[in-house]
């Protein structure tokens, strides 16, 4: 609250935030991966429909590749305005842990969707990621992970026919 008149203070968006090198760096990152996304999609099996398997690889990769070039301007931008090398950011124990559990987790699912299939796989990862995240009613977290589950599974099974391992990676 600003004591003069009452009213809040606005932060500063770039007081808050991590090096804008994080920026240019992770933005680099997306640009290059919506690139390959949207370049090996094109030698998916072309069928005879309106939406064929390389559909939501390219749409995704219109998206993400533009936005990785907006927030690579924008690290780049805000590094130019402060002419000073950043200060380190203290990222914290509790996030690296975070950090390094989603990422191990992700490496599970992957591992898991050729042994499980792709319902049980994912139903078990939502479920992780949604405590992972905060929530600890069984119910509500039960209730996320299926239709979660479900859609996706309806999204690529049924309208773009991207063929999934169902139950037990058959």
């Amino acid at each position: 609250m600003n004591a003069i008149n009452n009213q809040p203070t606005q932060p500063n968006a770039t007081q808050d935030r991590a090096s804008p090198w994080a920026d240019i760096i992770i933005g680099a990152l997306l640009l290059a991966m919506a690139l390959t996304a949207y370049i090996s999609s094109g030698a998916f099996a072309r069928e005879e429909l309106n939406f064929g398997p390389q559909f939501f690889p390219r749409l995704l990769s219109c998206f993400m590749g533009p936005l990785s070039v907006i927030l690579i301007v924008r690290g780049i931008r805000i590094q130019w305005r402060n002419h000073s090398p950043s200060k380190p950011h203290n990222v914290g124990l509790k996030n690296k842990r975070l950090a390094l559990i989603t990422f191990i987790t992700l490496v599970l699912y992957a591992a898991g969707i050729p042994i499980l299939g792709y319902i049980p796989a994912t139903l078990m990862f939502i479920s992780v990621a949604i405590v992972m995240l905060g929530e600890r009613r069984p119910l509500r977290i039960a209730i996320w992970a299926i239709c979660v589950t479900f859609a996706l599974y309806f999204v690529f099974q049924r309208i773009l026919n991207v063929p999934l391992p169902g139950w037990f990676g058959s």
